[in-house]
């Protein structure tokens, strides 16, 4: 769960190089999870508090929040990441033949495209 620069900064001894705050997210989990287990109900988990590295305390509803708001964000951004690639194979193939290739040729074509954007650096 740790994010993977600040666990690999740690592992150079140079966890200073990293935002502080990318290391509390097992700290974090492993609260929640606590909490989780003494609350009785949905209501009562969300109205503990969890401590974070500065010290401060939230509550476990306001943690809820900030999470589906920053996976809502990357999902926004996956989906519109695998639509301009969807694009990109329908202009590269021919929209017309993509009918008519099966699974494993879809996939050969599809990375044949990606592998053609990569090398050029192109990302439209």
């Amino acid at each position: 769960m740790d994010d993977p620069y600040a666990a690999h900064a740690a592992s150079m001894a140079a966890a200073g190089a990293a935002n502080h705050t990318r290391f509390e997210d097992r700290r974090i989990v492993e609260q929640l999870l606590q909490a989780l287990a003494q609350s009785k109900t949905l209501d009562d988990f969300y109205s503990r508090n969890v401590a974070h590295a500065t010290g401060e305390r939230g509550k476990v509803a306001e943690c809820a929040r900030r999470a589906r708001e920053v996976l809502g964000t990357h999902e926004q951004q996956y989906v519109a990441h695998i639509e301009a690639f969807a694009t990109r194979i329908g202009r590269e193939i021919g929209r017309d033949r993509l009918n008519d290739v099966t699974d494993l040729d879809y996939i050969k074509l599809a990375l044949a495209v990606l592998l053609k954007y990569e090398l050029r650096g192109s990302t439209s």
